[in-house]
């Protein structure tokens, strides 16, 4: 059994099409969890409606992160071999689960798996097709490790199949609001195989409303990719190359500083001032 998770928060025009890509799958073998964090909308007997023998809502009334709720559920809740992370404007396609267990029993060494995915707009049109080739990768430790730090805060878990056993013993960090699932992919590839599967298995949806983008603007994203690469320094500095950390750290500056550009030619003279100060701690990290 998988359980698919989907962590819900003031999202009262998008969760329906996400249950639904849940409860419409072509094997059963799933139980749905949905996870309202605190958000206090109204629209708690409507997702309690979706309650039954494979749904379960949990309602809290105090909102703690979205990754301090995720680690929270998954500790407390899951008794399923699997979990999927699924947020509350993606939605599964689908074959997702019978995929998911195809591949998955190919490979029962491995404990983790995750999938392309195709970017749909508001509307549920695909706007950007993901890779679908078919073909199957083994991340390992080592190069796997500095592809991803190269990469940056861009994965995401949400849609990921991994076992519920490695959640548990490699728990989300409650810190990183933005850069929380980030940070967990380079912790367990520092330890252990995952493997990429070039073939799109669920739908991501991209909004002006979503979390994401406003930490775009923020430059939280930033922030806490700094923090990342410093915690990854001391906790793998023997393993960890300079030469990679130093492009890391000049890119996320020039990245920075275009957006303090974009912010001052716009008159967002105080915005601008949030990224210059980005640029300025990640070129002083440079030594």
């Amino acid at each position: 059994m998988v359980a698919v998770i989907i962590p819900y928060f003031r999202g009262r025009n998008l969760i329906d099409a996400a249950v639904e890509s849940v409860i419409n799958q072509t094997d059963n073998q799933w139980h749905l969890y949905i996870v309202d964090d605190g958000s206090q909308d109204g629209n708690e007997e409507h997702l309690r409606s979706y309650s039954g023998d494979q749904v379960t809502v949990l309602i809290h009334e105090e909102n703690i992160g979205l990754y301090a709720r995720l680690r929270e559920t998954i500790d407390k809740h899951i008794k399923c071999e699997w979990v999927t992370i699924l947020m509350q404007d993606d939605r599964l396609k689908i074959d997702y689960v019978e995929y998911a267990f195809s591949v998955s029993s190919e490979y029962p060494e491995v404990g983790a798996f995750w999938f392309e995915y195709d970017i749909i707009n508001v509307k549920g049109e695909v706007i950007k097709p993901g890779i679908d080739t078919g073909r199957r990768e083994i991340l390992s430790p080592s190069e796997s490790w500095y592809s991803v730090l190269d990469r940056g805060c861009i994965w995401s878990i949400y849609g990921s199949f991994t076992r519920s056993s490695i959640f548990q013993s490699h728990p989300f960090r409650i810190d990183l609001p933005h850069c929380g699932d980030y940070e967990w992919l380079l912790r367990f590839l520092n330890e252990e195989n995952m493997i990429y599967v070039e073939r799109p298995s669920l739908y991501m949806m991209s909004h002006k409303g979503q979390a994401s983008e406003k930490n775009l603007r923020m430059g939280i994203d930033l922030i806490e990719q700094l923090k990342v690469i410093n915690d990854m320094i001391v906790a793998y500095k023997p393993d960890v190359l300079p030469s990679k950390i130093l492009r890391r750290r000049l890119y996320i500056a020039s990245v920075a500083g275009r957006r303090a550009c974009r912010r001052f030619l716009h008159g967002e003279v105080r915005g601008s001032f949030v990224f210059l100060k980005i640029m300025i701690n990640a070129l002083r990290s440079v030594r």
